[in-house]
């Protein structure tokens, strides 16, 4: 006989690891009547499958994943749990995880937050992953504790930098102002976010990563970022991107940049 002791947060990676995988952890008995692909013990609770109690029918689908674009918190959770069920569609979940994590809800930033900082490997998951664990903490969210002490968390260091620590014309910037720029728009300063944007759009022409930083900047509570953005998507055919590009357009306005279309 031998025995395996796990540290706090290697209990935590493995909890994660099951949700991430398709199943959830229940403390109660399974209803026998209900169709699940799993049925173990683990750590003394049941542990079911996600498969059933998650997925949205596909007459159903179509109406959440829309009310889920138009800013409702709940329905991108729900999506964001569908595409997860069972690792079925990994990709969508993460895509979704993000939405959630726009919309509002806090246990999608949570999950984000779960995500970018513990199955991620880039630096840039890891400084975005403390952005969105910021906002969790400026809320008195509760579960979070292990995080912040994890990754040293005070708000003097995770805090937005100043604005001063980024150029104020549109130039050409060396490597070491484009890392910069770059960190400061993934901790979630809005003017690097939004320099970025035209960066990208302007000089060092490149859309995908002009819209990548709008989106940032988006997140970040711009509202010159916001209405870029939905402006860039409201312009495409597809008609979840316009809906999409309607969200930010009246994010934007809320949060004072009053030009409308």
């Amino acid at each position: 006989m031998f025995s395996v002791v796990f540290s706090r947060k290697t209990i935590k990676l493995i909890i994660l690891f099951i949700l991430l995988g398709g199943t959830f952890l229940m403390g109660e008995t399974p209803d026998e009547n209900k169709n699940t692909s799993c049925d173990i013990d683990f750590s003394g609770r049941r542990v079911i499958s996600l498969n059933q109690r998650f997925i949205i029918s596909e007459n159903e689908l179509p109406q959440v994943i829309l009310d889920a674009l138009k800013g409702d918190t709940n329905a991108a959770f729900k999506v964001m749990l569908h595409f997860n069920a069972g690792m079925s569609d990994s990709i969508n979940g993460f895509k979704w995880r993000i939405i959630g994590a726009e919309n509002g809800h806090h246990e999608t930033q949570n999950s984000l937050v779960n995500v970018l900082l513990n199955f991620s490997d880039d630096d840039d998951s890891e400084t975005r992953g403390i952005f969105w664990l910021y906002e969790l903490a400026k809320i008195g969210y509760e579960g979070i504790e292990d995080d912040l002490q994890d990754y040293n968390y005070t708000p003097e260091t995770v805090q937005p930098p100043d604005d001063s620590l980024f150029p104020d014309n549109y130039v050409l910037l060396s490597e070491t102002e484009l890392a910069e720029c770059k960190t400061g728009a993934l901790r979630g300063n809005r003017k690097a976010a939004q320099l970025l944007g035209k960066y990208y759009s302007e000089i060092k022409v490149d859309d995908e990563l002009s819209e990548y930083w709008y989106r940032i900047g988006a997140q970040n509570g711009s509202p010159e970022c916001q209405y870029i953005l939905g402006q860039i998507m409201i312009a495409r055919e597809d008609e979840f991107d316009q809906i999409r590009g309607r969200f930010w357009l009246d994010r934007a306005i809320k949060n004072g940049n009053m030009i409308q279309n």
